[in-house]
């Protein structure tokens, strides 16, 4: 087993801690785990600023009722620092976006670095499979 193996549920616990925030629209944990210039990529290619990801939560454009990432898929890539890493994987996304509910299979890749004290997201990138 190697290092990055042993680590995963370090990063299995960011993802259950990202995805319990947003399907609880928890803003200011969101806030909080994602950088200033943090940017998420759709399945659609478009690519929205945390402050408009966040505020399409609040307005409830984007409801996320239930996320399931299946752990067996999950990918781990630490830096050799150990301050950056990537980790991917795939999940059910239990959402109504913009009024059309449906359990979305997605493919997600998080770039991630660690400030010291915890994992914060610099990135996200979603694609269906």
């Amino acid at each position: 087993m190697n290092s990055n193996d042993i680590r995963k549920p370090e990063f299995l616990a960011l993802l259950n801690e990202l995805h319990n925030a947003m399907v609880a629209v928890d803003i200011d944990r969101l806030d909080d785990m994602l950088e200033a210039d943090y940017s998420l990529v759709h399945i659609t290619g478009y690519e929205q600023r945390k402050r408009e990801w966040l505020d399409v939560m609040i307005d409830h454009s984007f409801d996320y009722h239930n996320i399931r990432v299946n752990t067996d898929s999950l990918v781990l890539a630490i830096s050799g620092s150990g301050n950056s890493a990537v980790v991917s994987g795939k999940g059910v996304f239990d959402a109504t976006i913009n009024g059309m509910h449906s359990p979305w299979r997605l493919e997600f890749t998080h770039e991630c670095y660690y400030d010291g004290l915890e994992w914060r997201l610099i990135c996200s990138r979603y694609r269906s499979y």
